[in-house]
């Protein structure tokens, strides 16, 4: 990440009426010299009583703030240490809001948004780039790239009523190119219309699945099974679709692999590799831990070079199979992946999202993300 600094001296105040009287570190509190609740609370308000410290802070310190302070006294070792960590974190601070105020005053805002999101979930500022020795690999992969963006691209643009419309050969089907593709894509996909529409009034999801299970997964059972507990599955984000009736939030859409794009081809057949799409990209290391919450977001390929442009570090080396693809740390932090996927066809119609696309050749985007949840082997 890149070191920020301003010109000046910081300094550290701490008046005398901030500490209160201190058990020596070396001292052992056992059961037997712990004092009763009641001796407990009466001598807090003895402590307390005309503390000025305590009467600035009352009341507002709110629950981020009570949370961080628990956790810094959790990981201390004794409250000298807890002090001395405090202390060098309010003077980061002290630093940080100094320059979050002159942005402030000089109207900066879009500095100050940037500065914001990075203190926040330690988010990449736009354009920013992080030395290869400090990044690790990581891979995405997405089996039999064809049939599955059939399905992302019908799922996120598709009307729901035109799978069983377009299965049962009625004459008003909303969107046919995107429809008539995915039945053509996936041929097991009417056996499984069949099925589910005598069991549940909705059954779209649980046909997907099934569908995409037979025509998909199942060619790469046997490479897939080795490594199936050492990666990162892919499901769809759920903000990129509105339709109440598709349940395929558990469906495994793609892969993240932490190892270098060549390793995760050596693991499939020289006759697979020509039918998956994998992309690289590099992910700082001081993010690593969060390879599980991640967003993974796959664009044209038309707009990579503007992705590669706004964020070199997140975004991949290269495209596939026309599409390339941007890795969004934290889920916490949803806005921007739905703010990514509004470049690309999307509308707002007043009840959620829309994604403007009736043929297959229309410019889309799809989100993935992370999870840790058991698949769905429907």
């Amino acid at each position: 990440m890149v070191d920020l600094h301003l010109p000046g001296d910081v300094t550290q105040r701490v008046s005398e009426d901030s500490t209160m009287k201190q058990v020596p570190e070396n001292q052992e509190v056992t059961k037997d010299v712990v004092p009763t609740r009641e001796e407990q609370l009466a001598s807090l308000r003895e402590k307390l009583a005309g503390h000025q410290a305590f009467g600035r802070l009352r009341g507002k310190l709110g629950d981020s703030t009570i949370y961080l302070l628990g956790k810094m006294i959790e990981s201390a070792e004794s409250p000298t240490s807890f002090c001395r960590d405090w202390d060098q974190f309010a003077a980061d601070a002290r630093v940080m809001g100094n320059m979050l105020a002159q942005f402030r005053r000089d109207g900066w805002s879009a500095a100050a948004r940037a500065l914001y999101g990075a203190l926040k979930t330690d988010t990449l500022i736009e354009g920013e780039t992080v030395p290869l020795h400090k990044t690790v690999p990581i891979t995405i992969l997405v089996l039999d790239p064809e049939r599955t963006f059939s399905m992302l691209r019908w799922i996120r643009a598709g009307y729901y009523a035109d799978l069983s419309a377009y299965h049962h050969r009625r004459d008003h089907v909303v969107q046919p190119e995107l429809v008539s593709d995915l039945f053509e894509k996936f041929p097991s996909l009417r056996k499984h219309c069949d099925y589910f529409s005598t069991k549940f009034e909705f059954y779209h999801g649980d046909a997907l699945a099934c569908a995409y299970r037979d025509d998909v997964r199942s060619g790469y059972a046997d490479s897939l099974k080795p490594f199936q507990d050492k990666v990162t599955r892919l499901i769809m984000v759920w903000e990129s679709y509105r339709n109440d009736q598709l349940d395929v939030v558990n469906i495994t859409f793609g892969y993240i692999f932490r190892a270098e794009q060549s390793e995760v081809l050596s693991f499939f057949s020289r006759e697979e590799q020509a039918s998956l799409a994998t992309w690289q990209c590099r992910l700082p290391k001081v993010l690593e831990e969060r390879l599980n919450r991640v967003n993974v977001g796959l664009h044209p390929e038309a707009a990579h070079d503007d992705m590669v442009r706004t964020q070199p570090t997140l975004s991949s080396a290269g495209c596939s199979h026309g599409f390339g693809v941007r890795v969004f740390p934290g889920k916490e932090n949803p806005s921007e992946i739905r703010a990514y996927l509004r470049l690309f066809n999307e509308m707002n119609d007043g009840y959620g999202s829309v994604v403007g696309v009736q043929n297959t050749s229309d410019r889309i985007a799809f989100g993935l993300r992370a999870s840790i949840e058991e698949p769905d082997d429907t």
